[in-house]
């Protein structure tokens, strides 16, 4: 992180809504945070013509929102996804109200429902512009799934506040289709925790909030926020806003942290100061359940080397665990990570698995190993992982080449 190099910091709040980072009396940071809002909306450009493919509801929900909250004092930013080259980067809109479009994926258009893989890029670049600009946004507003995901990561990351607005929901949008999409299970997922766990889910009508108790969950805090006006929308976002803020927020125990240097793990529900019984040396394995033959052959091999504990899930997981907190919580703590991709592509795991092992790894530096299973190359659109060196399996045979270079990766993972 940009902060990890800083000497002695002191942080304090000033009048103006600003942290000052004082290092060793002889540089100051400032970083804005509690009048800084900002609006995240990946898969719909709040500064596109209406005209667009990707135009939609959701534009014009998030662009008159942004546009009302600025109007009563806010500085709003608003958050998308960059699908051209001959885009601005920065959209200025008035004053107080602007979008800005973040790199995630190649720059061009992309369906949502293939838009998953590259919100890990999109939260590294939101947590970059925010160190360019010296911004810390105490509270992001969400919208849409994707976009839910991308605020649960900073909430985890930073202590941002989160509110969200749903837009949709896929448990009744997939009770209506024929072909569901192979990203629905991990929709519903995010669906799940982004109301478990934001500050505030805005609900559009009381019918919206009945579906959100009966079909995802009767945990969190759901507020009606009728559309019927955009002042209206934006008076009452102000006071939920505001609300959330009095609260106390975890951004500055975040930055503290790692100025002073503390090993302080936030990622996926896991908030305690790590330790080495916490940090053993675990073996994550990602694979795809159709590949099950060809990794159990991996895991049996790799159980016969010492200090080495694999965790794979039919191997690590008891009748009654929660399936997908085990996991957070086996990925919080490992340090090398087996992905394993065969002519099966990606499983519905997998697709939840490897952004979470992404963010690790620009994190913590943990070692990612690619590992090919009959096939001779990484599929085009698994871009981060393209970019690591990867260990090829011949003939579906763990031989002792193959066994030798995996071991001597796993051995040093720094």
């Amino acid at each position: 992180m940009f902060l990890n190099n800083l000497s002695k910091v002191f942080v304090q709040h000033t009048w103006n809504h600003r942290i000052s980072l004082k290092i060793s009396n002889t540089q100051t940071m400032n970083f804005t945070i509690e009048k800084h809002i900002a609006l995240i909306s990946v898969d719909g450009d709040p500064a596109m013509e209406m005209i667009q493919e990707e135009a939609g509801g959701q534009n014009v929900y998030v662009r008159h929102v942004g546009e009302a909250l600025a109007q009563q004092g806010w500085q709003v930013d608003m958050f998308t996804r960059k699908v051209s080259a001959e885009q601005a980067t920065i959209i200025q809109h008035s004053q107080s109200c602007r979008t800005i479009r973040l790199k995630a994926g190649s720059l061009e258009f992309v369906p949502r429902d293939n838009l998953f893989n590259y919100l890990p890029e999109f939260v590294e670049n939101f947590l970059n512009f925010e160190r360019q600009e010296s911004i810390l946004y105490n509270l992001i507003h969400t919208n849409y799934w994707l976009s839910g995901w991308v605020g649960m990561q900073l909430k985890k990351i930073q202590g941002s506040k989160q509110v969200h607005t749903y837009h949709s929901l896929g448990a009744v949008e997939y009770n209506t289709i024929k072909n569901i999409p192979v990203i629905a299970s991990q929709r519903l997922v995010v669906e799940k925790e982004v109301l478990e766990t934001a500050e505030t889910i805005v609900a559009t009508s009381p019918q919206e909030k009945q579906h959100m108790r009966s079909l995802i969950s009767t945990k969190g805090n759901i507020q009606i926020i009728s559309t019927s006006s955009w002042d209206n929308v934006a008076n009452q976002l102000s006071e939920l806003y505001t609300q959330a803020l009095r609260e106390k927020s975890s951004v500055n125990e975040y930055y503290e942290q790692i100025l002073e240097q503390k090993p302080y793990v936030k990622y996926l529900d896991r908030n305690e100061p790590c330790t080495q019984e916490n940090q053993k040396q675990i073996v994550f394995v990602c694979y795809n359940t159709k590949d099950m033959g060809i990794v159990n052959d991996i895991v049996s091999a790799l159980q016969k080397q010492k200090n080495q504990v694999i965790w794979q899930d039919q191997n690590s997981l008891r009748g009654g665990d929660q399936y997908f907190y085990k996991i957070q919580d086996a990925i919080n703590k490992t340090k090398v990570a087996l992905i394993c991709i065969g002519k099966h592509g990606l499983g519905d795991g997998q697709i939840v698995e490897i952004p979470a092992l992404h963010d690790r790894h620009r994190k913590d530096k943990i070692r990612l190993i690619p590992v090919l299973l009959d096939i001779d190359e990484i599929p085009e659109e698994q871009i981060f992982i393209r970019q690591l060196h990867y260990l090829k399996i011949k003939n579906s045979k763990v031989d002792d080449e193959f066994l030798n270079k995996l071991v001597n990766a796993i051995s040093n993972p720094n």
